[in-house]
């Protein structure tokens, strides 16, 4: 099972941002192993096709990183937006 954050953001493009807080927003019985492995379009896709992410967005303006194991996090536009965790 996974769970999808929306994070509470304070900053900017100059200063820099810092995660606030986050809000989970969803939960999904979506296999973790296959989340993790898709390309950065399919999890882009998913987000979006689950109304988290603005289906006007571009896949460009993104950028995935996690630890491998436990959570993926999406920037958009160097701006930290989602967080994406597995749950046992």
């Amino acid at each position: 099972m996974i769970r999808v954050w929306s994070y509470d953001v304070w900053g900017n493009q100059v200063d820099g941002f810092q995660v606030n807080d986050r809000f989970e927003i969803g939960t999904y019985k979506e296999n973790w192993d296959a989340i993790f492995s898709a390309k950065d379009a399919d999890i882009i896709g998913f987000l979006k096709n689950e109304g988290h992410l603005s289906k006007g967005t571009h896949l460009s303006s993104f950028r995935i990183e996690g630890d491998g194991d436990r959570y993926l996090t999406i920037d958009y536009k160097n701006c930290p937006v989602l967080e994406i965790t597995k749950e046992d």
